[in-house]
């Protein structure tokens, strides 16, 4: 007699969709092109692709078709760390507080960089009590590789790509609307 095969759950189709996600950037959409540049940072190390989750980033969104919050809620589960990118934009995005929310009840590692006019001294205190970094401090980016990569197991695998990124990274600004 044959069995009828069920649809898989939202839980499993997540398991299915899991990318062993080991960074999540969680960001406004507005700030494209700002997270563009963290993701070029990350990628001049020994990170793969599916390491990272920044969604408005090509190769590091969403599957086409997967259930949005289950694959998010998965992500921040299984990721070792949050980079939190705190500009106006995504201080007003309910879904960047979702994540950040969901990330600080796993007690998940955040790394929070601030953008222009933002200070972590002004945010909640989950927020404010970790030590954080601006977009522009080109010190801090150099730290990435003490700061986050070796906790990864991972190591800066392109030094001139890393440099480049950096620079790229303290000159950005905002693109006004």
């Amino acid at each position: 007699m044959k069995t009828k095969r069920r649809p898989p759950t939202s839980t499993k189709r997540a398991r299915l969709l899991r990318r062993n996600v080991k960074i999540f950037i969680s960001h406004s959409t507005r700030d494209a092109s700002l997270v563009e540049l963290i993701v070029d940072l990350l990628k001049a190390s020994d990170l793969q692709e599916e390491e990272i989750r920044c969604t408005s980033v090509h190769r590091h969104g969403l599957p086409i078709g997967a259930k949005i919050a289950d694959v998010l809620r998965s992500d921040i589960e299984e990721c070792e760390i949050i980079i939190a990118v705190l500009t106006k934009d995504a201080l007003d995005s309910l879904n960047v507080l979702l994540e950040l929310g969901a990330g600080w009840g796993l007690d998940k590692r955040l790394v929070p960089i601030t953008g222009p006019g933002i200070h972590l001294e002004g945010l909640p205190q989950w927020l404010s009590e970790k030590h954080g970094m601006r977009w522009d401090h080109k010190e801090c980016w150099e730290d990435f590789d003490r700061d986050v990569f070796r906790p990864l197991g991972k190591t800066i695998k392109f030094k001139k790509r890393f440099r480049g990124a950096i620079e790229k990274l303290i000159k950005w600004q905002p693109i006004e609307s």
